[in-house]
């Protein structure tokens, strides 16, 4: 590709919109340090934007943090060609390639990237140099090369199987989907099911979470009442009825540790010492922890193998047995529990 370098003034560059849908890039003190040291000394890619500006394709954090760390100008590698949309977007992916990446951010590459490829195909044919691999363009929904397209793109980003990626792009739409609908919550445990659990626990999610929930079954004192593993304790009732809102707290709890993280690695929030947070939200966490029925107890500290009498005696459920991944012995505990 035919680049020139240059140096450029900050003001003039804008991040490709598609770097900050796929990968909403944070960025860490160490980085803003280095270049308010060192300078920015890997050159970022652009290519040149109507108006006089240019796109960032490559290096957005490097960007980001020279612009944190005083800097006006930055060097660049300006592409002299004009380059395609679609193009722009395979580049911005491609220059992420060695990064970590969660399943989330390798859905949305995957997406995109089936879409860029498809584009791709259609120019390389009206030029009469099409690809045996090429993808035929504007697919319609579920046709046999639509799948080849995303099966293509999935093997490029690392997502898996053509199966695994069509379940974590309607995983991916679903949260898009709550999020604009203002589930914020449901969103984002759709989103920790699927970067922390695996795909198949977000799709299962993500078809059960807009249904209403049966409610919970009403006991007189003295009587036990049954879930999905056997009688429970009455005294647990009420942490069952209110789990949703301890949900919802913890979820505000991780974001408002994001937050602080994250304002944090900026130059405006560069005297906040996280020690003293990090320790009162590890604490918070731990007291929301103990608030619902499938927590760790004091004693076994949620050990799925421990024959815990503490737990036994109060009717606890570990997260694993809860979540579905029991074991035999297990099995025979929760149906051993009476009140």
């Amino acid at each position: 590709m035919n680049t020139i370098y240059q140096h450029l003034p900050l003001g003039k560059i804008i991040d490709h919109p598609i770097n900050h849908a796929i990968y909403a890039d944070n960025f860490d003190d160490d980085l803003v340090e280095s270049v308010r040291v060192n300078g920015v000394l890997n050159p970022i890619t652009v290519c040149r934007h109507p108006g006089g500006s240019f796109v960032c394709l490559s290096g957005h954090r490097r960007r980001q943090a020279a612009k944190l760390a005083g800097l006006t100008n930055i060097p660049a590698m300006v592409v002299r060609d004009d380059l395609p949309e679609h193009l722009q977007v395979i580049m911005v992916i491609e220059s992420n390639r060695q990064r970590d990446k969660t399943t989330e951010q390798k859905a949305r590459e995957t997406a995109e990237l089936a879409k860029a490829r498809s584009v791709e195909a259609k120019s390389r044919m009206k030029a009469g140099k099409k690809a045996t691999s090429d993808p035929r363009a504007n697919l319609p929904e579920g046709s046999d090369e639509k799948g080849r397209a995303i099966t293509q793109a999935a093997k490029e980003t690392g997502l898996g199987s053509r199966k695994t990626a069509e379940k974590a792009l309607e995983v991916v739409e679903k949260i898009d989907e709550l999020t604009a609908a203002g589930e914020a919550i449901k969103a984002e445990q759709l989103r920790e099911a699927l970067n922390e659990k695996s795909v198949s626990a977000a799709a299962r999610l993500a078809e059960e979470i807009d249904k209403p929930k049966d409610p919970q079954p009403q006991a007189e004192q003295g009587q036990s009442v049954r879930d999905a593993f056997g009688p429970v304790w009455l005294s647990l009732v009420p942490l069952w009825e209110r789990l949703e809102e301890v949900k919802e707290i913890e979820s505000i709890v991780r974001k408002l540790k994001a937050k602080i993280k994250a304002i944090s690695r900026e130059a405006v929030g560069s005297r906040i010492n996280t020690t003293p947070v990090d320790a009162a939200i590890q604490a918070i966490e731990q007291a929301l922890k103990l608030g619902v029925p499938h927590t760790e107890c004091f004693k076994c500290q949620r050990d799925v193998k421990a024959d815990c009498n503490l737990c036994r005696g109060s009717g606890w459920v570990n997260e694993s047995e809860y979540s579905g991944r029991r074991t035999e012995s297990g099995d025979q505990w929760l149906r051993g529990r009476v009140s």
